[in-house]
């Protein structure tokens, strides 16, 4: 959705993401993702360097607080990022800031997609779904909710960019 998106806005900008999760081979991020130990990521927290975090799927999750601060200044800015991590933007930045909640169809889709692009094992199936859980019920503080039907990936772009015109 963020290639889609920035396909018709490219000014749009995505800051640096650090995250203690390995790192997927046949994945081609939408973002910049660094990885690194979470005793680093840990010393980055101590050090302020985020300008949110989150720990999701059991992996440390954050953006850079100094690079986003300087697109921030020049540029637009969109961010795929877990809910915790919006809701601390949001507050950092609150006339600035949309937050819009991208689901999919069902929460068995959702899962499905996670397991998609990383097989899961029973376990991390069962934490993924209390995750996928917790998401949809922090998606109701949301300023937008859209659902990103299989198969339908520019329905969900054209409709996020309508919003995004409209701001």
């Amino acid at each position: 959705i963020i290639n889609g998106i920035k396909k018709y806005f490219p000014e749009f900008k995505t800051g640096i993401t650090y995250t203690t999760r390995t790192k997927r081979k046949s994945l081609v991020e939408d973002k910049v993702m660094r990885h690194i130990s979470e005793k680093k990521f840990k010393d980055k927290i101590r050090k302020k360097e985020f300008a949110e975090w989150a720990f999701a799927n059991g992996n440390f999750y954050g953006t850079e607080a100094a690079s986003l601060q300087k697109l921030i200044k020049k540029n637009n800015v969109i961010l795929n990022i877990e809910s915790i991590g919006a809701f601390q933007i949001k507050k950092k930045y609150p006339k600035d800031t949309i937050l819009i909640f991208i689901k999919a169809e069902s929460m068995e889709e959702s899962i499905n997609r996670a397991d998609h692009r990383q097989k899961l094992s029973p376990g991390e199936f069962l934490a993924r779904e209390e995750k996928t859980r917790q998401e949809l019920k922090a998606s109701k503080k949301y300023d937008h909710i859209i659902i990103n039907k299989k198969g339908e990936l520019d329905k969900a772009v054209n409709t996020i960019l309508k919003i995004m015109k409209t701001c």
